[in-house]
């Protein structure tokens, strides 16, 4: 790639090979010029933030260059509806079935994500940015995501919220309360933490799940 566009969260391989193949040195260091846009790794790339910046492949000895911008952003408000109390309501899928929901939508902050909001849309991706404060019931029922991070701006998931998906990791949050019934049901998880932070889990919350390690916080009751 010469130039590579990103949602945020997603990770990418970067190649850069050094020529010819045989030669005595072939290592290649790796930088990233703005690290709050993008991460690299050994050429993988993380984005972090929406923005642009450039990744660059140094050989060793230091006379061979290769780069690639790389632009971040989230997915185009435009695909979300928002409704009052700065509640995401509906998401058209036409915006793709990999996702970062934006932050702000129409100069409002995101607050919440109401009920089905993203109900059925064939997700497989997903990031919920910082500022969510809840996830209301069924928002994320029916999909094919994976992993989840839930950030620690939530409080609340409700009921049915992340049920039938595909979810083999998922990381709760430090201020979510309350886990509602059956919001995590019928996935793959194995391990499941839940912070301190946690006071309420309802009936069947984690049922139909593969469950083998499951660490409870001090406040659940």
């Amino acid at each position: 790639y010469s130039n590579l566009t990103m949602i945020v969260g997603q990770s990418e391989s970067l190649v850069a090979i050094v020529a010819p193949n045989n030669a005595a040195d072939t290592t290649i260091t790796w930088l990233s010029g703005n690290t709050s846009v993008a991460t690299v790794n050994n050429g993988l790339v993380t984005s972090v933030a929406s923005g642009v910046t450039l990744i660059t492949a140094i050989s060793n000895s230091g006379k061979c260059t290769a780069t690639c911008s790389i632009t971040v952003s989230y997915t185009d408000e435009l695909y979300f509806t928002m409704g009052s109390a700065n509640t995401i309501t509906f998401y058209n899928s036409a915006g793709g079935n990999e996702i970062a929901i934006p932050p702000v939508i129409n100069g409002n902050p995101v607050l919440h994500i109401g009920r089905e909001a993203f109900n059925n849309k064939n997700l497989t991706y997903v990031v919920i940015p910082t500022g969510i404060q809840t996830i209301g019931e069924d928002a994320f029922r029916i999909n094919s995501l994976d992993a989840i991070s839930i950030p620690d701006s939530v409080v609340s998931i409700e009921s049915c919220a992340f049920t039938q998906n595909q979810i083999k990791t998922l990381k709760i949050g430090s201020s979510v309360t309350k886990i509602g019934h059956n919001a995590f049901g019928g996935n793959k998880l194995k391990t499941v933490i839940i912070p301190n932070s946690v006071t309420t889990i309802e009936d069947f919350a984690f049922e139909g799940n593969s469950l083998e390690n499951l660490t409870l916080g001090d406040n659940v009751t």
